[in-house]
């Protein structure tokens, strides 16, 4: 996985769309990341916990990816900047995310 997304950050690098001094992806560890977390997938138990509904995108990822998630959801930013207030902060990682957007839209066969 961790080739891939390099891979990826070359293309965009190599296409002036990432800045070049962006370092390369190295992943530390996996945890299970939900990916899409919002008031709509959220539900209240009978006891007052918050629980996750909708766990489509969820998977074993880099913990960075759910704050890059949330930072590029904007239905909900009130929200969005009280959950991201709580988190731990990914800076790196969530610009390297950001940066390889060309290479998986736009040159996504390359």
């Amino acid at each position: 996985m961790e080739a891939w997304f390099n891979h990826k950050l070359k293309i965009c690098k190599d296409s002036n769309q990432a800045p070049q001094d962006i370092p390369p992806f190295d992943f530390q560890k996996f945890v299970l990341v939900h990916q899409d977390i919002s008031p709509r997938n959220m539900i209240l138990d009978a006891t007052g916990k918050v629980c996750l509904l909708d766990w489509a995108h969820a998977g074993a990822y880099p913990p960075a990816f759910e704050r890059a998630a949330i930072v590029e959801q904007h239905r909900f930013p009130e929200f969005n900047e009280m959950i991201l207030h709580v988190m731990p902060e990914y800076d790196v990682e969530v610009l390297q995310l950001q940066s390889i957007w060309y290479g998986l839209s736009v040159a996504s066969l390359a």
